[in-house]
């Protein structure tokens, strides 16, 4: 197959390194993959996107990097709340500018490609004004209308969704948003993960023997939905009554808060399976999430989690692989945090059945799944347009079966 990929950009966090480790698996099974973006056109090969995001990246860089985007976003979202609601400004022209960018460089990579998949809302115009007969597919990481403010913006994004693609969501939560909101029965493959670098480190003697009990979060105080102010809230009241407890805060410094961390700043995926090796919970305030990585990951190097429900249930059951909490229940799930810290034997049984649990997300399963989801869509699913208009109305008699 020829695939072609639209992206808005490559990045080391977890939405592009889904897709880049997709593209990557496809390579690896014989397909032709391109990408699109509205900077870039090529032929992917394995790891691409080390070339295009610097392959001497420092971490460092990172930090300013999501700076950036933080910016960019504030910027975004300035000029959809000065738009008034007859304006053609804000999503529109986002989307506009990014379809236009996408489609100049789609004509000149010049490819006749089988499949065409959409990653972002943002890149889903292009692939349905490019498509002419070719199998149109979007691949959804997360609810987008739940990342828009106004009634205008959320209908821009959902009407995208209800354009004729087949649909990959990566989580059952994500799917049952489809399903109720939209009446999609969207595909699901979750992501998976890389077992060469979350490793199951588990051993007993971290939970048995620890002096303290070492809590790993991440910290975006910039997205109102990660939670930062119950984070800042939970953590502050669970210090306060307990001493046992170290802090490790990585992503962005919280800053100016009333319980003690230790910040790790920005890390890769090598650092991060260590320091989730040596932590005994990894906390997520989150409200929700679609499969966040985090949480398995951790899991996957023997560190329990406590997150919450919804976009975790694939992997995180209640009181087996982990605790799930409400973010908003402070008291309720400072209960829930201290019982895993008082009951060591039990923190590690979560641990031991985390990892279990977290090997039946290969990465190479999910690309397999990926691969016969986008071979079987080759098979003739609608009419030929051109066809038709050029008089062949035996195209028709498709629809009657």
């Amino acid at each position: 197959m020829k695939i072609v990929y639209f992206m808005t950009g490559f990045g080391l966090t977890g939405g592009p390194m889904v897709h880049q480790n997709c593209m990557n698996g496809l390579v690896k099974k014989g397909h032709e993959v391109y990408v699109v973006t509205p900077r870039d056109f090529f032929r992917w090969y394995v790891d691409a996107y080390k070339d295009y995001i610097g392959e001497s990246i420092q971490i460092s860089k990172l930090s300013l990097t999501r700076r950036l985007a933080e910016v960019i976003t504030r910027n975004v979202r300035s000029l959809i709340e000065k738009r008034p609601d007859t304006s053609e400004h804000g999503t529109n022209d986002i989307i506009a500018v990014t379809t236009n960018a996408l489609i100049n460089n789609f004509n000149k990579l010049q490819v006749d490609s089988d499949i065409l998949i959409a990653t972002h809302e943002y890149t889903a115009d292009a692939v349905y004004k490019v498509r002419r007969n070719k199998r149109i597919v979007m691949y959804s990481l997360h609810f987008e209308e739940l990342m828009f403010y106004t009634e205008f913006d959320r209908a821009e994004v959902s009407k995208l969704f209800h354009l004729p693609f087949s649909h990959i969501v990566n989580s059952t939560w994500l799917y049952k948003m489809f399903q109720y909101n939209y009446g999609i029965d969207a595909e699901l493959i979750t992501p998976g993960i890389k077992f060469d670098i979350f490793r199951n480190t588990l051993n007993k003697e971290k939970y048995m023997v620890s002096q303290k009990t070492k809590i790993i979060t991440y910290c975006d105080p910039t997205r109102k939905f990660k939670g930062f102010s119950q984070q800042v809230n939970i953590l502050s009241k669970l210090c306060a009554l307990r001493k046992d407890i170290e802090v490790l805060v990585y992503g962005n410094d919280p800053k100016e808060v009333s319980f003690p961390y230790r910040f790790l700043g920005w890390l890769t995926l090598s650092e991060l399976a260590k320091y989730y090796s040596e932590a005994h919970i990894l906390f997520s305030s989150s409200w929700y999430e679609s499969f966040p990585l985090p949480a398995i990951e951790a899991m996957t190097c023997g560190c329990v989690a406590v997150a919450s429900r919804y976009g975790t249930e694939d992997y995180l059951i209640d009181r087996h692989s982990g605790m799930v909490i409400n973010p908003f229940d402070i008291d309720g799930t400072i209960g829930k945090i201290a019982d895993l810290i008082n009951h060591p034997e039990l923190m590690y049984q979560f641990a031991l059945n985390g990892v279990e649990v977290s090997r039946k997300f290969n990465l190479e399963r999910q690309i397999d799944k990926l691969n016969d989801f986008l071979l079987n869509l080759l098979e003739p699913q609608s009419v030929n347009i051109p066809k038709i208009q050029a008089g062949n109305l035996g195209e028709l008699d498709k629809i009657y079966g």
